[in-house]
């Protein structure tokens, strides 16, 4: 059984699928959390979004993300991405993926704080959705 994750990570994995609409850069960004805090990286959606995938035929950035769901283990992602930007710049909008890797950085640097540690569940949900809202 799946872990039990985020209500508003369920929202917007939920949301990917249901308006047929990928929102890559936030896909991205939730990805990065799991990829250091695995509390956030559940059965379900890994399924959402590997679903999301195949329906809408999304190419190399996803084969990335893709990679990473399916062997669930830590990958260099943003020099992949990066390289992936650098060769696809038709698929890509530049300045949406920079922000992007801005912004994952940001949770990074954020959930590493001890004093973030300190602050309950919901709090720390609160940073992360408004991060997550400015993309």
């Amino acid at each position: 059984m799946g872990r039990v994750w985020p209500r508003f990570l369920r929202w917007r994995t939920d949301s990917i699928i249901k308006f047929e609409k990928i929102d890559l850069d936030k896909v991205i960004c939730l990805v990065y959390l799991a990829s250091f805090n695995p509390m956030f990286l559940s059965e379900n959606m890994i399924d959402a979004i590997l679903e999301a995938k195949d329906k809408f035929k999304l190419f190399t950035i996803n084969a990335v993300v893709e990679q990473y769901l399916i062997e669930k283990k830590d990958v260099d992602i943003m020099r992949k991405i990066d390289y992936s930007a650098k060769h696809n710049m038709e698929k890509l909008d530049c300045e949406i993926f920079l922000k992007t890797l801005k912004t994952a950085s940001q949770l990074k640097e954020i959930a590493r704080r001890p004093e973030f540690r300190e602050i309950d569940k919901n709090a720390q949900l609160s940073v992360f959705r408004e991060l997550l809202d400015k993309i």
